[in-house]
C-alpha cells in the first residue's frame, strides 16, 4: 500500500496513541456483543439526491477489536457518530464551538471551569441530558485513567465535579489546567447514566445524530440508524454503514475505494479528484499531523545536544517528502496550522557536512570500521519505509542503525517504557498544549527523558493561563529554546484530509464533519459570532445572557469569548456579570474603525477592579498603542469618553485600566485620523449583547483627530 495512505490513515489512531501512552486493551467488563455482518447496500456515482445510506470505510492498521467505549480513543471515528462532547473543535476556523454546553467561563488561575448546559437534549434511550450525566461520564474517565491502558491518557488534575443545578456544572482542578478547554472538554463524550454498570460500559447510549444498532453490527461492520429526536435537527442520512477493514485487507480497501463502494472516509489515501471525478478531497485547516522521532536522552550519545542536532542535519527531509502532494519538512514541534506556530523558527536544514563536524567536535569520531556509534530505531511495522530512510541517512555520517519494525500494539508499549534510542511517533492534537506533554519533565509523552528548566518554567506558565495571547508568547519562547536544545528529530508534517463522493459535498463541511442541518426554512439563518451560534429570525437576535452570577475573590475572571480579564484585587468578593462583545467593523461608518463592545455589571459599585483587554501579538506588531483607544460610557451625559490612562504590556499584548462599578466600554483598534468628513449620518444597528434594542451611533470627527470622541447611545 502507498506510503501516503498509511501515514494519513495512521493519524486517526495516532491521535489516540499519542494520548493513551500505552497499548490498547478491551475495556474490562464490557458485555455487549456485536452481531453478524450485513452486506452494505450500494450507492452509485449518479445519485444526486440525499442518499438513504452513508457508506463509510476505515482501515484498522493496529487490528484492534472494535470498542464502543468512548474512553478508548482508538475508535474516535465510530464514537463521534453517536456520542457528543460539551464543546468541539472547528478545524475550519481553528476555534472551539458549543455542542452540549452553550457557554463557559474559567477563573484566571485555570483551576475552576464553569459550564452552562443546554436543556433541550435527549439521550438515545429517551432520558434527559443534564449535569448529573456529565458528572458521571467525567468521573468515570478520571477513575479509569488511574488504571491500565488504554485509558491512562484521560489523566487530568481533577479534584472534584460540582453540580450547581440541573444545567450548570463546575470542574475543580487541584492545579492550573488551561488545556482543559482545548483537550478534555471537547474530546470527552457524555453518555447516559444508563450506559454503565459500575465503571463498565454496558449500553452505548449517547446524544448524537445517530444511534448504533448492535443487532446489525459485528467485529468489522457497524450499523447506525438516524436518531429522530436529535436536538439540532434532522440528520441527512437515514443510516450509516461503517466498514472496518483489517490490516491484511488493505488491498480490498483500495479496491473498494477505486470501485466506489465507499462514499466517505475520514482519513485515507490522497485521491486526485481530477483523475477520478467521483471523489472530492478536502484538507482540514487546523493542526496538521507531525512525524517525529523521540530521542532517548538516557543514551550517552543522545544526551549531547550537538549529537541530536547532527542527526537532524543528516536527514534530507525535502527529498523524503518529494512526490507527496501534501507533506512538508518539519521545522518545529508546532508546525503551521497551530495558533501558536512561530514562523521564524528555521529548524535544521539538510547539511551533512555540518552534521559530521558537530559529531567530530563532540568527540565521537569514526573508528576503523568507519562507525562512530550504534543506535536502535523502532517504529510500528507499517512505518518501515521511513525507518529505513532515516537509518540509511544516519549511516552516511557514521552511525550504525539497527532498525526494528514492531507490531503496532507492542510498539506502543516499547515507546511508553522508553525502550529505544530513536522511536518514530505521530503527533496530532487540537491545541499547542501538546508541547507541554512533549517537552516538560513530567509530560505524558516525554518518554525519552528530555529535561530543561527553562522549558519546564515556560510550559508551566502556558499551562496556567487561559488567555490565548499569553500562551502564544510563552510558546514562542519555548520554540526558540527547543530550537537550541533539539529535543526531537523532526521529519515531516501534513494536513489531515478527507475524501468523499461528490454527491455528498452539500452535506459536509470542509473539515469533513457532516452538516446535520443543511436546509434553513422560514427565513431563519445562523450567525457565527466569536465562536457562539445565535439563531437569527427577522433580524431580531435572541437575547442571550452570556455570563451571570460569577463570583470571584482575590483572583480574576477570564471571559474566553471576549478575550478580556477582570482582575479583583479586593478582599471582598466581587460578583460580576459580563455581556457579549462584538467586532464593530460591520457597524461603524468606516472600514478603518474596528473594535469591540463590553458591558460589565457588578454587585458592589464601590469595589475597584482592573479590566485587561488582550490583542493578537501579530496584529499588534502592525500598529502602536497610540492607535488603540478605550472609551467609557458616561450614563449622566450619554456620551462616550476616551480613557487615556492605560497601562500596557507589549510582550504579552494587553492594555489594562482601573475601573469601579459597572461599566460599558468601547474599544477601537484602528486609528481613523485620516478621515476628512466632518460628520456622519445617524444610523441604527441591532445590539447583540442585550435585549434587542436600537442603538444610535453618531461619530463626530475632525481631520487629523486620532479617534472619534463621542458616540451617542440611545435606547
Amino acid at each position: 500500500m502507498k506510503k501516503s495512505r498509511l501515514l494519513l490513515l495512521l493519524a486517526i489512531l495516532s491521535l489516540i496513541s499519542i494520548q493513551t501512552q500505552s497499548s490498547f486493551l478491551n475495556p474490562v467488563g464490557t458485555d455487549y456483543q456485536l452481531g453478524k455482518a450485513l452486506s452494505n447496500p450500494g450507492v452509485t456515482a449518479e445519485v444526486q439526491q440525499i442518499p438513504d445510506v452513508l457508506r463509510m470505510g476505515d482501515l484498522n492498521l493496529y487490528d484492534l477489536p472494535i470498542d464502543l467505549d468512548p474512553l478508548n480513543r482508538a475508535w474516535v471515528g465510530p464514537h463521534s457518530i453517536m456520542y457528543e462532547p460539551l464543546i468541539e473543535y472547528n478545524a475550519e476556523k481553528n476555534i472551539v464551538v458549543p455542542v452540549l454546553a452553550y457557554q463557559w467561563v474559567v477563573t484566571n488561575d485555570s483551576k475552576h471551569w464553569t459550564f452552562d448546559l443546554r436543556d433541550n437534549i435527549l439521550f438515545h434511550d429517551g432520558s434527559a441530558f443534564n449535569a448529573q450525566a456529565v458528572k458521571i461520564s467525567f468521573e468515570r474517565a478520571h477513575i479509569k485513567a488511574k488504571g491500565p491502558a488504554p485509558y491512562s491518557y484521560a489523566a487530568m488534575p481533577l479534584e472534584s465535579v460540582e453540580i450547581v443545578n440541573e444545567f450548570q456544572i463546575i470542574f475543580h482542578f487541584y492545579e492550573s489546567y488551561s488545556p482543559f478547554i482545548h483537550r478534555e472538554a471537547q474530546t470527552f463524550f457524555v453518555l447516559s447514566p444508563n450506559s454503565f454498570e459500575g465503571e463498565n460500559l454496558t449500553s452505548p447510549i449517547g446524544t448524537g445524530p445517530y444511534k448504533i444498532s448492535l443487532e446489525q453490527s459485528n467485529s468489522t461492520f457497524l450499523h447506525y440508524n438516524r436518531f429522530d429526536l436529535y436536538h439540532s435537527g434532522v440528520a441527512p442520512f437515514k443510516e450509516i454503514h461503517y466498514t472496518i477493514y483489517p490490516q491484511a485487507e488493505g488491498d480490498r480497501f483500495d479496491e473498494d475505494i477505486n470501485e466506489h463502494k465507499i462514499d466517505y472516509a475520514a482519513m485515507g489515501v490522497y485521491i486526485d479528484s481530477s483523475a477520478d471525478p467521483y471523489w472530492n478531497t478536502s484538507y482540514t485547516e487546523g493542526a496538521p499531523v507531525s512525524n517525529v522521532f523521540h530521542f532517548n536522552i538516557s543514551n550517552p550519545y543522545l544526551a549531547d545536544k550537538n549529537v541530536r542536532k547532527a542527526l537532524n542535519y543528516a536527514i534530507d527531509k525535502k527529498t523524503y517528502v518529494d512526490g507527496s502532494p501534501s507533506s512538508h519538512p518539519l521545522r518545529s514541534l508546532l508546525p503551521p496550522g497551530y495558533l501558536d506556530h512561530d514562523p521564524t523558527i528555521e529548524g535544521y536544514l539538510y547539511n551533512p557536512e555540518l552534521a559530521n563536524t558537530l559529531l567530530d567536535e563532540a568527540g565521537f569520531t569514526r573508528g576503523e570500521d568507519n562507525v562512530r556509534f550504534s543506535l536502535r530505531i523502532i517504529g510500528a511495522d507499517f512505518w518501515e519505509g521511513i525507518l529505513n530512510f532515516v537509518a540509511t541517512s544516519l549511516e552516511q555520517i557514521g552511525i550504525r542503525c539497527e532498525v526494528e519494525p514492531i507490531e503496532g500494539e507492542n510498539f506502543l508499549t516499547r515507546w511508553e517504557q522508553g525502550d529505544y534510542d530513536l522511536a518514530l511517533f505521530v503527533t496530532l492534537d487540537y491545541d499547542s498544549s501538546i508541547i507541554y506533554s512533549l517537552l516538560h519533565t513530567n509530560g505524558a509523552y516525554n518518554t525519552g527523558g528530555f529535561e530543561n528548566e527553562t522549558i519546564n518554567y515556560l510550559t508551566t506558565l502556558a499551562q496556567e493561563t487561559p488567555v490565548r495571547q499569553e500562551r502564544k508568547y510563552y510558546y514562542k519562547l519555548v520554540q526558540e529554546e527547543a530550537q537550541e536544545e533539539c529535543p526531537y528529530l523532526l521529519m515531516e508534517y501534513y494536513p489531515m484530509h478527507y475524501f468523499r463522493a461528490q454527491h455528498l459535498t452539500p452535506y459536509f463541511h470542509l473539515s469533513g464533519k457532516a452538516r446535520l442541518i443543511f436546509n434553513c426554512t422560514n427565513g431563519d439563518s445562523q450567525l457565527m459570532i466569536n465562536s457562539l451560534n445565535f439563531k437569527i429570525d427577522n433580524k431580531k437576535p435572541t437575547d442571550l445572557k452570556l455570563l451571570t452570577d460569577i463570583t470571584v475573590a482575590d483572583q480574576a475572571i477570564y471571559f474566553p469569548i471576549t478575550d478580556a480579564i477582570i482582575a479583583n484585587p479586593n478582599v471582598q468578593p466581587l460578583e460580576v456579570t459580563m455581556k457579549m462583545s462584538h467586532q464593530l467593523s460591520s457597524f461603524l461608518p468606516t472600514q478603518n474603525a474596528t473594535g469591540k463592545f463590553y458591558q460589565i455589571e457588578t454587585d458592589n459599585e464601590d469595589l475597584s477592579y482592573r479590566f485587561r483587554s488582550y490583542y493578537d501579538p501579530e496584529e499588534l506588531e502592525k500598529k502602536s498603542y497610540d492607535q488603540l483607544a478605550l472609551f467609557e460610557y458616561d450614563e449622566t451625559q450619554e456620551i462616550w469618553r476616551e480613557l487615556v490612562t492605560l497601562s500596557s504590556n507589549t510582550s504579552l499584548s494587553y492594555v489594562e485600566i482601573e475601573l469601579k462599578g459597572g461599566k460599558r466600554l468601547l474599544r477601537l483598534d484602528e486609528s481613523i485620523e485620516e478621515l476628512v468628513q466632518l460628520t456622519y449620518k445617524l444610523f441604527p444597528f441591532i445590539s447583540i449583547f442585550t435585549i434587542p434594542m436600537i442603538v444610535i451611533i453618531v461619530l463626530t470627527i475632525a481631520k487629523n483627530q486620532k479617534v472619534a470622541k463621542y458616540v451617542k447611545n440611545k435606547y
